[in-house]
């Protein structure tokens, strides 16, 4: 597979392996974000345009172009006199971002468990917890964090729309960060893995409180998780937050529908 003649030169963004065979810009884009989104590059980290365009071997005009689609991402935040930064974590957007998901996904798990076609949802979701725990078994965190992101998806999109699944997804850029940290403690993912066995037995019994119930759990010690974080990484988020992150939700404020 050819290459980029850029390729292997190690930066301070890491290396960037491009094929020129495929469109570069998507390719870039893709190798940016995910080294923002696992702290290989850390908020407050200067991205400048001409660096990234000689690290990735092409000409400016992509760079400046990927860099524009992270600062609409609010992942990277110009500055006109001082060049453009790896954003700070906001709060704000991701404890919005853990209210949504409290109020969407334990409904969601409910209409699961009364859908009386849930057969085959039940089978995927079970076939996904297998992957994600032979991923865990394999000690591979990237791939088992990739798979429990597929077992929310395939729940948020069980009757085809994708909208939901889309709106949770633009509201967790914060939280993805965070699970970087979070999964370094030594249960976190076998912790959620757990849960997410859970949720799908009750799914199968045809429970929707016991779904409902199983996932606001889930839901609730993820956001926990990311409140220790903040307390223990203040210097990771924005110095507007200067009040203590609190879970999102206070307990017994979510109902079914």
């Amino acid at each position: 597979m050819p290459r980029h003649p850029a390729d292997h030169i190690p930066t301070e963004f890491g290396i960037f392996d491009l094929d020129i065979a495929v469109p570069i810009v998507p390719q870039l884009y893709a190798a940016l974000r995910t080294k923002i989104l696992t702290l290989e590059l850390k908020p407050g980290d200067g991205i400048s345009e001409a660096e990234l365009a000689t690290a990735s071997g092409v000409s400016r005009t992509p760079a400046r172009e990927v860099i524009k689609q992270l600062v609409g991402e609010n992942l990277l935040i110009p500055h006109a006199s001082r060049g453009t930064f790896v954003s700070k974590i906001d709060a704000k957007r991701l404890k919005d971002a853990l209210f949504i998901r409290h109020q969407l996904e334990p409904y969601l798990a409910a209409e699961c468990a009364k859908d009386p076609d849930r057969a085959t949802l039940v089978s995927n979701l079970r076939e996904i917890i297998n992957q994600q725990d032979e991923a865990l078994k394999q000690g591979v965190v990237d791939k088992a964090y990739l798979i429990d992101a597929a077992f929310h998806k395939a729940i948020c999109t069980r009757n085809g729309d994708g909208l939901i699944w889309q709106t949770i997804r633009q509201a967790g850029t914060e939280a993805d960060r965070l699970h970087v940290l979070s999964r370094d403690r030594a249960d976190s993912l076998q912790g959620a893995l757990n849960h997410h066995r859970r949720i799908v037995d009750a799914i199968a019994a045809g429970d929707a409180d016991r779904s409902f119930a199983a996932m606001e759990s889930h839901m609730k010690i993820n956001e926990e998780a990311f409140a220790q974080i903040f307390a223990e990484n203040p210097e990771l988020f924005s110095p507007a937050d200067t009040t203590e992150f609190s879970t999102a939700i206070p307990a017994g404020k979510n109902r079914r529908l």
